[in-house]
């Protein structure tokens, strides 16, 4: 068997990231696809805005939020019953206000992004 030797023994790593970006913009221009940011510096055309990229956040953790609620009402219901100890309430409390407080975020972030 061949002893796998790390890319970085070859070259170093600034010839691994140049080689790496050579090989992109190869694979580019054969699809057809321009660079991303060719010469100028406001030549990057993004795909998602900031309000998209924000609201794609908040839908994330609105789905986390409503797991992290289903899971302290399990918790709760656990502790009640004598099933799960009760401290375990602690730990899904925390979970859930820390889901909450960041669904609060990205939805007064996104609300603040202009249209």
């Amino acid at each position: 068997m061949h002893a796998v030797r790390p890319l970085s023994s070859a070259r170093g790593a600034d010839g691994n990231r140049a080689a790496a970006n050579a090989f992109c913009a190869i694979l580019s221009v054969l699809w057809g696809h321009p660079t991303l940011a060719p010469q100028g510096e406001n030549a990057h055309t993004a795909a998602m805005t900031l309000k998209t990229a924000a609201f794609l956040a908040l839908i994330g953790t609105l789905l986390l939020t409503v797991l992290m609620a289903v899971d302290f009402l399990q918790t709760v219901s656990g502790v009640l019953n004598d099933v799960v100890p009760a401290m375990a309430l602690l730990r899904s409390l925390v979970y859930l206000v820390a889901s909450l407080s960041v669904t609060v975020f990205f939805y007064v972030f996104n609300r603040a992004q202009p249209r």
